[in-house]
């Protein structure tokens, strides 16, 4: 089942900095009412929330897009030109962020994962294709248990699709707008919230996962499934970290990081039976402006105490004994 993005009106979503937005929000509700557009433009760039790293002012049209996100996730209200707040779950908890801090902490963070859940074009147009049942996601957590893992098709130059390879289902970009609102939007706020990870492998391309929440699994957890799922035909075995990655991390729900962690931390208690291969510098240097461009490239290698970007492991078996009595 292929379905193809609508129209401009439902692809308002662009890529905002959350952390600035809910600074507007609550320099919105502390002018309850009496703030216009100009007015609240103005403040952002006094304030800073409407202001670049740099310290230069977002331009117009940017500002304009930070408006209408507050619209349309429907945090805030419009009447006779003026904005005024409204009053959704989690709104207290925006309302405490500290003013002008860079961060949003957990809580912040999953009330703005919940609104974009249940927002309906955020759900048409990128989370109902991670759906396995015919319905959206209520909330969140919901979306965390119970989501399926996505890819990223290029059919053709300039158009991707996005594909849940269980069901079908699939969204179709081939348009400018298109992937400003949802590749370049919409997923990267998914991204940003902790509601999912991705990784970029060459036999399958990018996969886009949902993540349970930081630290839902222990590293023994977590290497215990592994050891359970690789097969030793000699005593020792090399194994690609990113296809590891890729299987895994996603089927666990847990980010590239925390899988590569559990890695690190077999190599540091088990050093007599695991080796890491790093991949070649040359190779690394290659992909330097695609990684640039793309970070998903280099989530699938472990970067070592060294700072080697490692591409396999090697295994000796004996160490699945270890983990296992490790467990007792």
């Amino acid at each position: 089942m292929e379905k193809v993005v609508g129209t401009r009106q439902n692809l308002w979503m662009r890529y905002v900095d959350f952390s600035k937005l809910v600074d507007a929000l609550c320099y919105i509700r502390e002018h309850e009412g009496k703030l216009r557009a100009k007015d609240l433009g103005f403040l952002g760039i006094e304030k800073g929330f409407f202001r670049g790293i740099s310290g230069k002012p977002f331009s117009l049209t940017t500002i304009y897009h930070y408006r209408k996100i507050l619209e349309h996730l429907q945090m805030v209200t419009v009447k006779e030109r003026r904005y005024f707040t409204n009053d959704f779950k989690g709104l207290d908890i925006l309302l405490n962020k500290q003013k002008d801090s860079k961060e949003l902490d957990e809580n912040e963070r999953e009330v703005l994962a919940d609104i974009i859940v249940r927002n309906i074009d955020c759900q048409t147009y990128f989370l109902n294709v991670f759906s396995i049942k015919s319905k959206s996601f209520s909330a969140a957590e919901d979306f965390r248990q119970n989501a399926s893992f996505i890819v990223v098709e290029t059919p053709t130059h300039g158009s991707m699709n996005l594909t849940n390879p269980l069901t079908g289902a699939s969204v179709s970009l081939n348009k400018n707008t298109d992937m400003q609102a949802i590749f370049w939007g919409v997923r990267l706020w998914a991204l940003g919230l902790g509601l999912t990870d991705e990784i970029f492998t060459y036999i399958e391309g990018r996969r886009i996962f949902p993540l349970l929440h930081k630290e839902s699994m222990l590293a023994s957890d977590i290497l215990m499934t592994l050891f359970k799922e690789l097969e030793f035909t000699q005593s020792w075995e090399t194994y690609s970290i990113p296809e590891l990655t890729k299987s895994l991390a996603s089927r666990l729900r847990i980010s590239t990081k925390e899988f590569h962690n559990a890695l690190r931390e077999l190599i540091s208690k088990y050093p007599q039976y695991v080796d890491f291969i790093p991949t070649s510098t040359g190779f690394i240097s290659m992909k330097a402006s695609f990684v640039r461009r793309d970070p998903a490239f280099l989530k699938g290698y472990l970067k070592d105490s060294k700072g080697r970007y490692i591409s396999h492991i090697r295994l000796n078996k004996e160490i699945v004994k270890e983990i296992v009595k490790g467990r007792e």
